[in-house]
């Protein structure tokens, strides 16, 4: 679980900071750097950021989303789908920074609901539908950021 997740008698969400994009963060930083974000469910995505990376003249990062069942609380054979619904549902997103230029490498044709990636997750199981509505409408706001 994370600081983000473990719900108490003041606050069901847990955590009211919304979690920062750790990538951007250090692409900002790092402004010469290859910044990629990655996940399990997309691997030749994953495998075409890796050999970019590597070839990369100068410093490279990719920042993997590898969901943790035990820790998550799912099965392990729901692995790739709780993987394949962070990016369905927008909650986790694909990119790449080279030189400063921020470019997506995936955008799904129509965005599912995040509840399609939470409910599949015992760590949110406390969440009500109102919490749930309030996650939505983060997520549904950073990818409104991108079109400006």
């Amino acid at each position: 679980w994370t600081t983000f997740t473990p719900p108490g008698k003041k606050s069901r969400i847990g955590n009211k900071r919304w979690k920062k994009d750790a990538a951007k963060l250090i692409a900002a930083g790092h402004p010469h750097a290859y910044i990629a974000t990655a996940t399990l469910s997309q691997p030749v995505d994953f495998m075409k950021k890796v050999r970019k990376a590597l070839e990369y003249e100068g410093p490279a990062l990719i920042h993997v989303l590898a969901p943790c069942p035990k820790g998550w609380k799912f099965e392990p054979s729901k692995t790739i789908e709780v993987s394949r619904q962070a990016i369905r549902t927008g909650t986790w997103m694909l990119y790449e920074i080279e030189g400063g230029k921020f470019r997506l490498t995936y955008r799904p044709k129509e965005r599912k609901p995040v509840e399609n990636y939470i409910r599949l997750q015992g760590r949110f199981s406390h969440l009500t539908e109102q919490d749930i509505k309030y996650i939505q409408e983060r997520v549904d706001a950073a990818w409104r950021d991108l079109a400006e």
